[in-house]
């Protein structure tokens, strides 16, 4: 058998992917609606979360998705101070106590869809488990929030300290939607495994997480190059699903959507 080229190794990656997503998700266009099923999680309360302390990151790197046309694999991360934990319900309701413009009754279309905070009673009921990661938020309220405690950490510091290299160990169990993607949402670099750190709940907004690599002119006029599963021709590695799947979650976003497992957390 003639051994595959990159790129049809890469083809090859990316179609067992989309066989992972289908096991998990009826696929309809790729819309804010088709989201919330790739982004579902187990229905299952979220255990408490102890604390949202602030945590000091130290500097390391980040091993980007994509090729970088200097041919550079890592990107070096300064020093950073990020939460232990996702903004919880309970601390967002403080929030949107003191910012009438944020609760579900009075926010305006062009910052957060209408399915804004649907998992909520009313503009100031949560509902019972308020140490859940609040989820149904737009990147315009996460931002809005963590404007008033630091910032949206940004796709690098997320990476370095919750994207290291795995490669799909998910589960077929239908019994739990969210086990064929919760792989992708955060495993802890080895350096930071020690500290309290909580990934793995949710999804989470990054500042930039509509960023798209700069191409060349020869790269932007390849009939490969356009998102999703040209992206992994590339990559550094086609064969790390949890990287792809965040870069093509990230890649579909509007700052406006609001999904049922995309949270946040703050960073200084």
């Amino acid at each position: 058998m003639p051994a595959r080229s990159g790129q049809q190794r890469s083809k090859w990656h990316c179609n067992r992917l989309l066989l992972v997503l289908l096991a998990g998700l009826l696929m309809q266009p790729l819309s804010s609606t088709a989201l919330h099923g790739a982004a579902s999680a187990s229905n299952e309360k979220h255990p408490a979360l102890e604390s949202n302390d602030r945590l000091s990151i130290p500097s390391g790197s980040y091993h980007p998705f994509f090729k970088r046309t200097d041919g550079v694999l890592t990107i070096p991360v300064a020093a950073f101070d990020l939460d232990a934990a996702p903004v919880t319900k309970s601390q967002y309701l403080e929030f949107v106590r003191q910012h009438l413009g944020w609760r579900k009754s009075h926010v305006k279309a062009l910052v957060a869809e209408r399915n804004y905070l649907s998992d909520w009673s009313g503009d100031l009921d949560p509902g019972e488990n308020l140490q859940a990661p609040v989820t149904y938020v737009s990147w315009f309220a996460a931002r809005a929030y963590c404007s008033e405690h630091g910032r949206l950490p940004s796709v690098a510091e997320w990476e370095r300290v919750a994207g290291a290299t795995q490669t799909a160990p998910y589960s077929q169990d239908a019994t739990d939607a969210a086990k064929p993607f919760q792989f992708a949402m955060g495993k802890l670099a080895a350096d930071v495994r020690a500290m309290p750190l909580q990934f793995g709940a949710i999804w989470e907004w990054t500042e930039d997480f509509n960023s798209i690599p700069a191409m060349n002119s020869n790269e932007s006029a390849r009939p490969d190059s356009p998102l999703f599963c040209g992206d992994g021709f590339r990559s550094n590695d086609a064969a790390d699903y949890a990287a792809f799947l965040r870069h093509s979650l990230r890649s579909s976003l509007r700052a406006s959507y609001t999904l049922k497992n995309l949270g946040f957390r703050c960073a200084g």
